[in-house]
C-alpha cells in the first residue's frame, strides 16, 4: 500500500504543477472525475488521489466525504456527487427526526425538511435518513432512502456559506410527497448501518485526503522528505482503519484518536512561509475545520475506553 500512494502521488504531481486556480468546487470535481478510475475499490485511495489534486482544504474535504459516502455504500455511482442528509430542525438524533416515509399505493411518498445538506448545490444523489412508520415511536424505525436530482417534489435552497471552507456548498433540502420506490430504501437500519458508522469513516477519510493534500504542497514546495515519510506513514494507518470490517469498535476509534492527534503533530510542524502567502491564508482560513465535531470525538473516545475497561 505504501507504494501505492507514493506512485498516485508522483502520477499526479504534473497535474498538480499544471492545475489553474479553481475557485468553484464543479473545478476541481471535474478535474478529479478526469484523473480517477470509474471504479476504485479503495477508499482512502481515492480520498487521497481527491485531496492532492485539490488545491484547498474545501476541495479534500469534499474528496474525504465523498470517498467515505463510497466506503458506506459502495453501489453508489462513483464519478456523481453524492450529499447524505441527516439533520433536520432539531439535529441529528434519531428523536430529532420527522422527515418521513409513508406508503403510497404500491410505492412511497418522501417529504419533510433537511436543513444542512453538504454540496447541495452540486450533489446529483441525496441520500435522506426518514422514518418509516410512526414518527413519535419511542424507538423510531429509520431507513435511507436514495434521491436522484432531479426530482418531482424535490427542491434545494442555499445556505451562506460557512466562514471556512466556504467554496462547499451548503443548504436545505425540500422534500414534498417525492415518490419513492422499493429500489431506492437502501437495506438495514438507517441509523446503526449507516448514520453511525458514517461519523467514523467521515473522520477517517476526510483525514486521509487532508494528508493528501498536504502531500500536494510537500510535493510542489520542497518540504523535507521526513515529513513526506511520516504523511505516507498516516495514510497507511488510515487505510487499515477504514477497511476494518467493523469501523464502530472501540480499536477502531482508540488508533482513531492517535491518527488525529499525529495528524496534529505533523501539521505543526509544517513551515507555511515556504508556500505563496493566498495558500497559506487559506489554510489559516479553513483551520476550523479540524475542530468541527471536536466534543464528539472526545466523548467517542471516552466511551471506547470505557469500553474497554473491566467493571470495578
Amino acid at each position: 500500500m505504501p507504494n501505492s500512494f507514493l506512485q498516485l502521488f508522483a502520477d499526479l504531481l504534473p497535474v498538480a504543477r499544471s492545475a489553474p486556480d479553481m475557485p468553484a468546487c464543479a473545478d476541481w470535481w471535474q478535474m478529479y472525475r478526469q484523473h480517477s478510475p470509474r471504479h476504485d475499490l479503495n477508499t482512502i485511495l481515492m480520498a487521497a488521489r481527491g485531496g492532492f489534486l485539490a488545491d484547498r482544504a474545501g476541495y479534500a474535504f469534499m474528496a474525504g466525504y465523498q470517498a467515505a459516502l463510497r466506503r458506506l455504500v459502495p453501489a453508489l455511482p462513483p464519478q456523481r456527487l453524492v450529499a447524505l442528509c441527516v439533520t433536520e430542525t432539531g439535529g441529528q438524533h434519531p428523536r430529532d427526526l420527522r422527515a418521513h416515509l409513508a406508503p403510497h399505493g404500491s410505492e412511497y411518498h418522501l417529504g419533510g425538511r433537511k436543513t444542512f445538506v453538504t454540496g447541495a448545490q452540486e450533489a446529483e444523489v441525496f441520500l435522506v435518513v426518514a422514518v418509516e412508520g410512526v414518527i413519535e415511536a419511542a424507538h423510531k424505525h429509520l431507513v435511507l432512502v436514495r434521491l436522484e436530482r432531479p426530482a418531482a417534489g424535490l427542491t434545494v435552497t442555499m445556505n451562506p456559506p460557512l466562514p471556512f471552507i466556504p467554496e462547499i456548498s451548503h443548504g436545505e433540502l425540500h422534500l414534498e410527497a417525492v415518490r419513492v420506490t422499493e429500489a431506492d430504501v437502501l437495506e438495514g437500519d438507517g441509523y446503526t448501518r449507516y448514520v453511525k458508522p458514517f461519523r467514523t469513516l467521515e473522520d477517517v477519510h476526510v483525514l486521509a485526503a487532508l494528508a493528501g493534500y498536504l502531500c500536494r504542497l510537500a510535493r510542489l514546495y520542497g518540504w523535507p522528505t521526513a515529513q513526506q515519510e511520516d504523511w505516507l506513514a498516516l495514510l497507511v494507518l488510515l487505510n487499515t482503519l477504514a477497511h476494518s470490517e467493523t469501523v464502530t469498535t472501540p480499536g477502531v476509534h482508540l488508533a482513531l484518536a492517535g491518527a488525529l492527534r499525529q495528524f496534529g503533530h505533523l501539521l505543526a510542524g509544517v513551515d507555511w512561509s515556504t508556500v505563496p502567502a493566498a495558500v497559506a491564508q487559506r489554510w489559516q482560513r479553513d483551520r476550523p475545520l479540524l475542530d468541527v465535531a471536536a466534543g464528539l470525538r472526545q466523548q467517542r473516545t471516552q466511551s471506547a475506553w470505557q469500553a474497554l475497561t473491566p467493571p470495578g
